[in-house]
């Protein structure tokens, strides 16, 4: 995996460097947290072990920054500091605290936990996504299916009343469907007609939905 190390003391930043490299992780080596939004705006995930203490990442409000730009779950923290009252700690937004001088053994534990944390929150956000797309997408097409249509339907009726605009709604259907459909199944025969359709409309404010059957509005 690759880890986001923000520590400006050598010697430290070479520990963890052992450590990773035993985990065989990749370190990339940061000096300022101005240079961590790069990783955040280009890449779905990111885990960052920052220095608490020596850093910029406390005066730059960058964890507060980042949460507030960011899904919780995208951007994993562990601080390293050596402060141990949770009064100078309770405003750090971390998901994870080690206080200093730490054994590598414990970074070690604190990195692995952390690794099965971030895969576990992409598994679930992969998850969500999936139900997301079988709540509004057609299994078959992979066109809008028949609630969201008409839910995306009231918007688009409504901008057209406001906007004074025509709006055309086409409904079709596939003759002899079940004669094709027998021996060809019905995914490949619906994907093209669907794509069929959607090539010969206009592109700008076109909305296809599959809505019941062998049946499709567009």
């Amino acid at each position: 995996m690759k880890i986001l190390v923000l520590e400006n003391n050598p010697q430290e930043l070479e520990k963890i460097r052992q450590i990773l490299n035993e985990n065989r992780d990749i370190l990339i080596p940061l000096e300022s947290s101005e240079q961590i939004w790069p990783h955040l705006q280009s890449e779905e995930f990111c885990f960052l072990i920052a220095n608490w203490d020596t850093s910029d990442i406390r005066h730059s409000q960058f964890i507060a920054r980042a949460r507030a730009a960011k899904p919780a779950e995208s951007l994993y923290i562990i601080l390293i500091t050596t402060k141990s009252s949770d009064e100078d700690l309770a405003p750090s937004g971390a998901d994870d605290i080690i206080q200093s001088p730490f054994r590598a053994r414990d970074l070690n534990d604190r990195i692995t936990m952390a690794e099965r944390i971030i895969s576990l929150s992409q598994s679930l956000a992969s998850a969500r996504v999936q139900l997301e797309n079988q709540a509004v997408f057609d299994t078959l097409t992979g066109f809008m299916n028949q609630p969201a249509f008409f839910r995306q339907s009231a918007g688009e009726l409504e901008r057209a009343r406001r906007e004074s605009e025509p709006l055309s709604l086409i409904a079709f259907d596939v003759d002899n469907f079940k004669i094709i459909n027998d021996p060809l199944e019905s995914r490949p025969v619906m994907m093209s007609c669907a794509l069929l359709r959607k090539s010969s409309a206009r592109k700008a404010a076109l909305m296809i939905a599959s809505a019941a059957g062998w049946a499709m509005s567009l």
